[in-house]
């Protein structure tokens, strides 16, 4: 008996510690983040989450900016424990055109994801379309000494320099631009042509700009203000203040810099732009803030759903600056430290026609709600000169004699295209960004428009 109950012992602890091991090997679970798969590589691939403040514009500052590495034969990802916000998610290769995650074919529009806190997104897959071309060079300071671990970055593809300053990126044919930060020095910017010679990037010192934020009346230190280079740059500040109100910003190049800071219920400025030489460090700029307001809403789709991909522009018309924010994923949109002023609103939805409202007067905090219409399409094949489709090209379209911009949209693998959202009745232009296309004018009726085959002058 007593031997029989030490052979149940033994076993008992061979299955706990087999469900230890099992329980050490699986993946642990995700908090923030997203998961998915990469396909069409067969090297490592990088993919990124990489947090954005509006369509088109890619912001890689901060630890906010996360990528991990992809084996081939793994092909998943997982990027967890990131903070809450909007983001792309882009992926790059040794030897292919860099990509993001898409909407599906035929539209080819940047998915957005939007993580609030403890959310997870699985599902987002990245595909990998046709060989890129080769960009190399090298980042160095004023010296000539070279530059290790820097940060080199075009539009989807990330990178770092080694221990001599050199790196290397693979790009799609075309203009592009190339953003270059590295610790204690001003980030640079360098607009390249795809293919071309070996690009060269001298970094300055940085300089660093310091402050406080107070109260315009009784001057008590604003906790948490987020202090930005620009007015729209709301939702990625430059800087955030501590309890005393205090903020510093650091990578900044020479020339002048104005400097605005946005709480829930304030708004302020620097009373004039501050000149900055290399590797200077201010002193301290004091920004006071008064009563601002903050604007609510939703953007409505024709069955009265918020559109959680919804987009706000704001846009002063007392100084003519305007900022976009994001929908959250409820559809709620937010604009925070708006001071008193006439303001115009333009609401876009993927899909749907753009609509642009009014002017408000904003003298209190509102919700407001914008209804948009399903609009028409204007559909395609983009090949080269030789009759092969382009994948992976960027095509715009303009409203002719309006105000009207489209958001751009990407070919797919075929070379197909669909630009919607189209007015009925109304002209539009289309052209390819940074490639040889003829611009095509196409009146657009009351229906959605084949335009068939467009070819690439060469």
């Amino acid at each position: 008996m007593p031997r029989r109950s030490s052979l149940g012992a033994v076993a008992l602890l061979i299955l706990l510690a087999s469900a230890s091991c099992r329980g050490r090997g699986e993946p642990a679970a995700l908090t923030t983040g997203v998961e998915g798969r990469v396909h069409g590589v067969a090297t490592t691939a990088r993919v990124c989450l990489v947090p954005t403040t509006h369509a088109g514009e890619f912001v890689a500052t901060g630890a906010r900016l996360r990528c991990v590495s992809v084996n081939p034969w793994a092909s998943s990802y997982r990027i967890a424990d990131v903070d809450p916000g909007v983001y792309w998610v882009s992926a790059s290769a040794r030897g292919v055109v860099p990509t993001y995650a898409w909407f599906g074919a035929p539209t080819r529009q940047t998915r957005r994801v939007v993580l609030a806190r403890g959310q997870r997104v699985s599902g987002v897959d990245l595909y990998f379309d046709g060989p890129g071309v080769r960009v190399a060079g090298v980042v160095t300071d004023g010296a000539g000494v070279a530059v290790a671990g820097a940060s080199v970055q075009s539009l989807a593809s990330f990178t770092k320099t080694d221990a001599g300053g050199e790196f290397e990126l693979w790009l799609d044919r075309g203009a592009t631009e190339l953003r270059v930060r590295a610790r204690g020095y001003a980030s640079a910017t360098r607009a390249v042509s795809v293919p071309g010679p070996a690009v060269e990037l001298a970094l300055e010192p940085e300089a660093v700009l310091r402050g406080r934020v107070v109260l315009e009346q009784s001057g008590a230190p604003v906790a948490d203000a987020a202090v930005s280079l620009t007015w729209g740059a709301r939702d990625q500040p430059a800087a955030e203040t501590g309890g005393d109100g205090r903020f510093e910003i650091r990578g900044l190049g020479s020339g002048r810099h104005q400097l605005f800071a946005i709480t829930s219920e304030g708004f302020g400025a620097s009373p004039e732009p501050i000149t900055l030489a290399p590797g200077s460090i201010t002193e301290p700029v004091v920004i006071r803030v008064s009563r601002a307001h903050t604007v609510t809403g939703r953007i409505l789709t024709e069955d009265g759903a918020a559109c959680a991909d919804g987009r706000l522009t704001v846009r002063s018309l007392s100084h003519g600056q305007s900022l976009t924010v994001a929908a959250a994923t409820n559809g709620t949109l937010s604009v925070r430290g708006l001071p008193t002023g006439r303001y115009g609103f333009t609401a876009r939805c993927p899909g749907y026609r753009i609509e642009a409202s009014l002017a408000h007067s904003i003298e209190r905090s509102l919700d407001l709600e914008w209804s948009v219409t399903r609009g028409l399409a204007i559909v395609g094949r983009l090949v080269d000169a030789a009759g092969a489709p382009v994948a992976h090209a960027r095509l715009s379209a303009t409203s002719l004699g309006r105000q009207h911009e489209l958001d751009a949209v990407w070919t797919g693998p075929g070379g197909e295209f669909a630009i919607t959202g189209l007015y009925p009745a109304r002209d539009y232009r289309v052209e390819a960004i940074g490639s040889p296309l003829v611009p095509v004018e196409v009146s657009v009726a009351d229906e959605d428009v084949d335009v068939g085959t467009l070819r690439l002058a060469r």
